[in-house]
């Protein structure tokens, strides 16, 4: 499958969107969905503060010595691997299943728009306000190696991705069958797979 992956010029998807319905999830189960999916990142997260933990208390005697640089950048790598493995877990998953798990799970696909184009998953997942965590981690590594002003570009679209995120919420809130803006915006309607 990452072999695949990697071959975006002949990946071939599953299926044709064709026969999916045209009506939107109801709200809850798209919301339920998100919440599924940023829980697999908390619990990856707390996985992470764990090992961490761990390893640095059995490198530092049970804390009797400090920490060598090595041991902390470790540990630091681990905590930081966690955002863009997720990222790229859920982006794998929309694009091969049409689906995140947590969509899978609440029985959604993410259906795409006559014309929307082969990439139309992928733009969604990186207009989706649930990829924000990997958006920040984008501009902590950047700020961390020291890149002049392209960390700043990164958290402008950050902001964005936010701002088009609270507008979403409020949509669904006022008026539960519009699509939210990353679907609008990538052609993509998420629906009851049939």
């Amino acid at each position: 499958m990452i072999a695949r992956m990697m071959q975006v010029g002949t990946l071939s998807l599953p299926g044709t969107d064709a026969g999916l319905p045209s009506e939107l999830a109801p709200r809850g189960a798209r919301a339920r969905a998100a919440l599924s999916d940023l829980g697999v990142l908390l619990g990856g997260a707390l996985v992470a503060v764990l090992v961490s933990l761990a390893y640095l208390l059995v490198r530092t005697s049970w804390g009797a010595t400090d920490a060598s640089d090595f041991d902390s950048a470790l540990a630091a790598a681990l905590l930081l691997a966690v955002p863009p493995t997720w990222a790229m877990w859920l982006l794998m998953s929309a694009v091969e299943h049409r689906a995140t798990p947590g969509q899978r799970h609440a029985g959604l696909v993410v259906a795409r728009d006559e014309g929307a184009g082969r990439g139309a998953r992928a733009r969604r997942m990186a207009l989706h306000p649930i990829s924000l965590p990997f958006w920040f981690w984008v501009v902590a590594v950047l700020l961390l190696l020291g890149v002049p002003l392209v960390p700043w570009a990164v958290l402008l679209w950050s902001a964005l991705v936010g701002i088009g995120g609270l507008a979403s919420v409020v949509l669904l809130a006022v008026r539960p069958r519009t699509p939210a803006v990353h679907d609008w915006v990538a052609r993509t309607r998420v629906v009851v797979q049939p």
